[in-house]
């Protein structure tokens, strides 16, 4: 609903010769032939938790890690190339959902970061393993989301910090914030999702 492409998957029950076996969670693994599926691109860099290179190789991630922490992005020119090497609505939708859903399992661990390997590829960001969201610690938690994505995570804490150093980034950040809020995150469409689910 927030214009991301997701892994698909399912619960099974597992039975080895008539014995129950466990509870699996089955799900798309979100590698070069998946985005393929997804986008119709062949060719991807694609990075997961920890900056391992699941294909491809790490140069444009490097690439973007380096031109994010060492720019000033109050600066416009800056700001645009910045810009220009991931796709904004989909990484802003994407903090926007993690830490909406307060998934304190993440930033520092379970993500996935790809871009089509082409001149003009700019990188998207996919949620996995988000188990640790809504509340599945007892009692939930009570940290600011947004602070702990801003205080942890390495490479992804780093590239929203330099946008958020950006008052038009900021502008930006709050109005997605809103048309989310009002829309794909409302409690009314959340509780269909959950009840489809079910």
């Amino acid at each position: 609903d927030m214009g991301a492409i997701a892994a698909r998957g399912s619960w099974y029950n597992l039975f080895v010769n008539m014995r129950f076996r466990g509870l699996f969670n089955v799900t798309e693994r979100m590698d070069e032939v998946f985005l393929e599926a997804c986008t119709g691109e062949k060719d991807w860099d694609v990075m997961k938790t920890g900056n391992d290179v699941l294909t491809g190789d790490n140069l444009e991630w490097e690439r973007l890690h380096n031109f994010m922490v060492g720019n000033d992005l109050t600066r416009d020119a800056l700001y645009e190339r910045a810009i220009g090497l991931l796709d904004l609505e989909n990484f802003t939708s994407y903090m926007i959902l993690n830490t909406w859903a307060q998934n304190h399992d993440w930033p520092h661990n379970n993500w996935y970061a790809a871009r089509p390997r082409r001149p003009d590829g700019r990188w998207i960001f996919l949620c996995w393993d988000s188990e640790f969201g809504l509340g599945l610690i007892p009692g939930g938690y009570s940290a600011d989301s947004l602070e702990f994505a801003v205080t942890q995570g390495g490479y992804l804490r780093d590239i929203l910090a330099a946008l958020l150093a950006s008052p038009r980034y900021r502008a930006y950040f709050m109005a997605e914030v809103d048309r989310h809020l009002f829309f794909a995150l409302r409690p009314k469409n959340i509780l269909a999702r959950i009840d489809a689910i079910q």
